[in-house]
Parts: C-alpha cells; structure tokens; sequence
C-alpha cells in the first residue's frame, strides 16, 4: 500500500488479480458445463420413467406317453399261539413272496418292505380270540411293465393274503416334462402375438419367464395305441392294462411390444 498525495492505494497481488480474472472468465464456462450434464442426467431419466409396453400371457402345454413301469403292493401274515411263532409264520410267508419276485427278474433295488405288526387275535365285535397275528409286506417296482400280471401271480402263489396295486406310472418323466414346456412357450407366444396384432404393435422378445409342470400322481388315459395292453401269461396270470400318463407344462411369459 502506498500513500500519494493523502490518498491511499492498495495494490493486488499479480497472481490474485489473474486468479480472479479467471473466475470471471470461466463462471459462464462452469454454468454451461453443469447445464449440459444435467441435460444428459435428465434425458436417460425421463426415458427410464416412460411406461415399457408389455404384453404378459399364459401359456400352456400337454402330452401323453405310455406308462413304462408299475409299482405293486403285497401283503402277508401268519398266525400262532404266542406272538413269536405268528411273527416267524408271517416272516417265513415274506420271505416266499420275496423270492417269487426275484424269481421273475424284480431287483432287490425295487424291493422294499413294509408295515411289520404283531396283534392279538380279535372278532368282528372287537372280542379277543386266541393266538396272535402277525402281519407284514412288501412294495415291488415292476420295470418291464409287460410283466406286471405274472408279477402279482407270482406274489399271491407265494403266500400273498392280499394285493395292492399295480398302479403304473412313467419311470423319468423329465424328457416329457420338457417337451411340455416347450408347447406351453409357442402356446404363449402365439397367444402374444395375436394380441399384438390386434393392438397394432409389433412383438418383440421375451423379457421373463416363469415356469410350471405337473405330473399326475395316477393315470386316467387308456393306452389306445393297443401296446401294453391285456397281457395273457402262463397260469391265467392277473390282466393288466398300463395306460397311459399325461404330463402338464405352464409357461408365464412377458413379452416387449413395440
């Protein structure tokens, strides 16, 4: 700071007097700056906020295939004075069932026993009775279908007191399940693109799916193709008809519109 004359006068720093020129000079530059990427922020945004057009459909799919396996039950029991001799007369009854069953080619994989009780003997009205019985079974998964009736000849010739079953199912039912998919997909696309016509738009592609199969735990389809039918064994073997299972596929398709 000088004094000339009773006036004083400041001078500003060289490098203070560039810097504030600079801030002058690029304050205009900053505001556009920040303009012109708040206008890029701002577009994306108000195109992200803009309703996507979508058409949702349900789509869906079934086949038949014939049943390829059969699972059947059997039962057995023995009697006796005390508990432990109707237990070994049901045992002893088991084990000729189970060979019969191996006996016709069943794995000991498909073979599985069940249902193991020993009781006191009792009447209709509930009045005990003496001596004791004893009861037990088995469940046999019959992969040659075709066999099924000489299966349960076998297992009643072997001492079986009753039967449940067959009952016949598909033994990998996945390939069907698939192939259902993928008919419940067309089914809904097709249904998509129907829709899309009528509103004037053009389909685009899937954007989500969502999937569901169902298989029935029995089957209620006769087996008309005549194969697997009736089967006339040796020993006037029980008739059996395998049938057929029919396998559901549901596709929840989104699909874009434009």
């Amino acid at each position: 700071m000088q004094n000339l004359d009773g006036i004083s006068v400041s001078r500003m720093p060289l490098a203070h007097r560039r810097h504030r020129a600079y801030a002058g000079l690029m304050s205009p530059l900053r505001f556009a700056f920040v303009c012109a990427l708040a206008t890029l922020l701002l577009v994306p945004a108000a195109r992200a906020q803009a309703p996507a057009r979508t058409i949702s459909v349900t789509g869906e799919g079934a086949l038949q295939a014939a049943n390829d396996t059969a699972r059947v039950g059997f039962d057995v029991e023995g009697r006796g004075a005390t508990r432990p001799v109707a237990l070994r007369n049901s045992s002893a009854n088991l084990r000729r069932v189970l060979a019969a069953l191996k006996g016709l080619g069943v794995a000991d994989r498909d073979l599985r026993t069940r249902g193991v009780s020993v009781a006191r003997r009792r009447d209709r009205r509930g009045r005990k009775l003496p001596g004791y019985i004893a009861r037990g079974g088995v469940t046999a998964v019959v992969r040659d279908v075709s066999r099924t009736g000489a299966v349960v000849d076998a297992g009643v010739s072997a001492g079986a007191a009753s039967v449940d079953g067959p009952s016949f199912f598909i033994d990998d039912p996945q390939a069907l399940l698939r192939r259902a998919l993928v008919l419940a997909f067309r089914d809904a696309r097709a249904k998509a693109a129907e829709l899309a016509a009528e509103a004037g738009l053009t389909l685009g592609p899937a954007i989500s799916i969502r999937d569901s199969a169902f298989v029935p735990a029995e089957t209620d389809f006769d087996d008309q193709s005549g194969s697997g039918g009736e089967q006339v064994q040796r020993r006037a073997a029980a008739p059996t008809k395998p049938g057929r299972t029919q396998v559901f596929g549901t596709v929840y398709a989104v699909f874009e519109a434009r």
